[in-house]
């Protein structure tokens, strides 16, 4: 993988590489054909077999979704949690910072990262 290519030529973020992050000043790519798919790497074959594999992990187990009670489902994310305050906007923002500035492809990070910060705008708005 070259981070400096082209995102469409071969070797590229463009062609299928992966990009991984070891630590907060350590990034490799490796080919999309030699990375493992999120079900190989926690030995799973099913979203229930993840959900249960990822449940079963310790270090896991402390990390509760920040959610709060509401009157017409029952629950939804807080918004005002640290994850919403500080992970979307400096954590995953530096992630998602690093692969384009090294043209990677990052389609699902990029959709998940502007959907929590649309969300925290909305709420920050919705509560302002």
């Amino acid at each position: 993988c070259d981070a400096g290519a082209d995102p469409g030529a071969a070797g590229s973020g463009g062609d299928g590489c992966v990009l991984h992050f070891h630590s907060p000043r350590s990034a490799r790519c490796q080919s999309a054909a030699q990375a493992p798919n999120v079900l190989e790497y926690y030995d799973s074959h099913d979203e229930q077999s993840l959900r249960d594999k990822l449940a079963s992990i310790p270090a896991f187990k402390s990390i509760a979704s920040p959610m709060v009670g509401n009157s017409i489902e029952g629950f939804e994310p807080d918004f005002n949690s640290r994850y919403f305050t500080e992970d979307f906007p400096y954590g995953l923002h530096s992630i998602v910072k690093v692969a384009r500035d090294l043209v990677f492809a990052t389609p699902l990070i990029d959709e998940v990262y502007e959907w929590g910060m649309g969300m925290v705008d909305k709420y920050t708005i919705k509560q302002g």
